[in-house]
């Protein structure tokens, strides 16, 4: 089991791929939890959220041999799931008549707490980056100073501001592929 928790998602995708169709099943240990979670957060039901975990990982088992595995498998499973939610307040509406501004409203909610999800991974990976380059990309990006200001605020040669958001920049999307 110790040598199952040292492969990566994709390692284990890519076993599954292989054959190894018990795998599954430590993806699932990984993954059932934080799927409910997500799935009470967009439809405020435990019992729904239960039923959209669990058409999230049938559908993720179905679908696996397409998934890429040069690609992070939190970020597909976690679409997946999205998907599903969107899918039952579509059938919520069907069935109950609801108006398309309900339907709306709660389709945007999902949007919302989603893009809400990867803000809080880019500001954690932003935290990590050493402290010239948290910020210049602090002032840059949460700021929106130009490169001149940042370079007068921080007392810097603007070449060098551009090299510390350039850096800056290569490390974040390392470390948020990483958190996906």
């Amino acid at each position: 089991m110790a040598v199952l928790n040292s492969l990566s998602d994709e390692e284990l995708v890519s076993r599954i791929k292989k054959g190894e169709m018990l795998l599954f099943e430590e993806l699932v240990e990984r993954y059932e939890k934080r799927i409910l979670g997500f799935g009470v957060r967009i439809v405020g039901d435990a019992d729904e959220a239960a039923e959209i975990t669990q058409e999230t990982l049938v559908s993720a088992y179905k679908h696996l041999e397409s998934f890429d595995v040069s690609k992070k498998f939190s970020s597909w499973i976690f679409q997946i799931a999205k998907n599903k939610g969107m899918d039952y307040w579509r059938r919520k509406a069907r069935l109950t008549k609801l108006g398309e501004n309900v339907v709306d409203k709660k389709l945007d909610e999902i949007e919302e707490l989603a893009l809400k999800e990867d803000e809080m991974t880019v500001r954690n990976a932003v935290e990590n980056l050493p402290e010239m380059q948290k910020k210049v990309v602090q002032s840059f990006y949460f700021d929106n100073l130009t490169y001149e200001q940042i370079s007068k605020k921080m007392r810097l040669p603007i070449n060098t501001v551009r090299s510390h958001l350039f850096r800056a920049k290569s490390a974040l999307k390392k470390a948020i592929w990483r958190q996906k």
